[in-house]
């Protein structure tokens, strides 16, 4: 047995503490981080200190001891263990950090294929452990700490977040970065304009948003984005020949090929024809109008006996599929009555008019009428001259329907008009729409032709076949 007297001065022997390690060995400014805390000697542990500051720990065995970090400035601390001893410290043992910020994003756009290189601004960026944008991680270089760079990856179309982390937590910027698709470009609307430029066109594709250049051979122009699929521009001016036209935006370009041909400049004019029969080369034009008149009929000739009158031959631009048919001869009987003829049918091509006005007609002189049908662009018969007796008056160009002759009280009726048909092309718009230096066959239909002896009824007047171009 100790005898008591040795028992009553018997003191245990401690050894001074080491701290070899601790982890994890970083946290946040704010604390909380659970530390596991590795060295010798620590026996009779009376105080564990985290960066000079005392926390509550627990001693796992002679080697461990676990602990929370308390809440500390950014930087690192020393973490001491003390028994009877003495006091071990590992110097720099635990760093803390203060949770990053992101304040920016630098481009913020981009294509959804990726690889666009940006630059991430913020704050207490050290330390940093990852980066994530759209929700995926990045390789990234820490520049310092307010800035890191990294490139963007593959992401579908549409705004993502950025995130920075590092020990001390996770700062994100909400939709920092948005990704877009790189846009198509299917058509253009006219597809072809004079050299000088200003031709309204509307372009069709996808994906034309956050569009912001558009470029047509080349040449960027103003323009207006209408939706994801319609552009608005003006053609400026170019060489003669078909041209490109691009759309640019952060998802890269799209690009028609020679989808806009530049035709020479246009000089405005018109050409008519009165008679006979040939073919019309088509000048540069962006508006054409072809109009076709059909020959006015003849009135009736009193010789006597009455004398119908003759009928008027069609006029057409046959390679256009037009035709104005002429005005028929008129076949009233002459007695005192009124007549009137019907105007010659019309077809094809863009038809303003399906049938010709109606021809002059007469009435008894003690009721005084006119020889006068409808009004442009047909005419109509005139009115013959007074007197016992004289001949018709040849009818109005173009078409119009001739006046039969006038005896005594009575006026010989008008013949009928002829048909009348018009077309308005507009280059590139317009489907079959003729093309530039092509050929239009043509024939100007002939008035009907009096007939009656030495008291002839009125001619009808020949057709027209006329074209305009601007």
């Amino acid at each position: 047995m100790i005898p008591a007297q040795l028992l009553a001065t018997y003191k245990p022997s401690y050894f001074v503490p080491t701290v070899a390690s601790v982890s994890p060995t970083a946290g946040a400014t704010t604390g909380g981080a659970a530390i596991t805390i590795t060295g010798t000697n620590f026996k009779g542990v009376t105080a564990v200190t985290i960066g000079g500051t005392s926390v509550s720990f627990s001693v796992v065995n002679s080697t461990t001891i676990t602990a929370s970090a308390p809440a500390h400035a950014a930087g690192a601390v020393d973490v001491s263990v003390t028994n009877p001893a003495g006091t071990g410290t590992l110097t720099n043992a635990f760093t803390y950090y203060a949770a990053p910020t992101v304040t920016s994003v630098a481009p913020n756009v981009g294509g959804t294929a990726g690889g666009t290189g940006i630059t991430i601004t913020g704050t207490n960026f050290t330390g940093a452990t990852s980066v994530v944008v759209g929700g995926t991680a990045v390789a990234f270089t820490l520049v310092n700490s307010t800035t890191i760079t990294a490139n963007t990856p593959a992401h579908a179309a549409g705004a993502g977040d950025v995130s920075v982390t590092n020990p001390g937590g996770t700062g994100t910027l909400t939709n920092a970065f948005t990704f877009y698709a790189a846009p198509t470009v299917t058509s253009v609307s006219p597809n072809s304009g004079t050299a000088a430029g200003g031709t309204a066109i509307t372009i069709t594709g996808t994906n034309f948003t956050g569009a912001t250049s558009v470029a047509i051979g080349g040449t960027a122009v103003a323009f207006t984005l209408v939706n994801s699929t319609t552009i608005t521009a003006s053609t400026p001016a170019h060489a003669t020949g078909a041209v490109s036209v691009t759309v640019t935006n952060p998802g890269g370009t799209g690009t028609g090929t020679n989808v806009f041909t530049y035709q020479p400049a246009i000089t405005p004019g018109s050409q008519q024809f009165d008679s006979g029969s040939g073919a019309f080369v088509v000048p540069t034009y962006q508006t054409l109008t072809v109009e076709v008149w059909g020959g006015g009929g003849c009135g009736i000739a009193n010789n006597p006996p009455a004398v119908a009158g003759n009928s008027g031959s069609a006029s057409s631009v046959s390679t256009l599929g037009m035709t104005a048919n002429g005005g028929v001869g008129d076949t009233g009987i002459l007695a005192g009555a009124t007549y009137t003829g019907q105007g010659g049918t019309a077809s094809g091509g863009n038809n303003a008019n399906t049938q010709g006005n109606q021809g002059g007609h007469g009435t008894s002189q003690a009721a005084p009428g006119n020889g006068f049908g409808a009004g442009a662009p047909n005419g109509g018969g005139n009115v013959a001259a007074p007197g016992a007796t004289a001949s018709g008056i040849t009818g109005s160009a173009p078409g119009g329907g001739g006046t039969g002759l006038r005896i005594n009280t009575t006026i010989g009726s008008g013949g009928s008009s002829g048909g009348y048909c018009k077309s308005v092309y507009t280059a590139g718009v317009t489907p079959g729409a003729p093309g530039v230096g092509a050929s239009l066959s043509y024939a100007v239909g002939a008035g009907g032709p009096a007939s009656g002896g030495t008291q002839k009824n009125g001619a009808g007047a020949n057709g027209r076949v006329k074209f305009t171009w601007s």
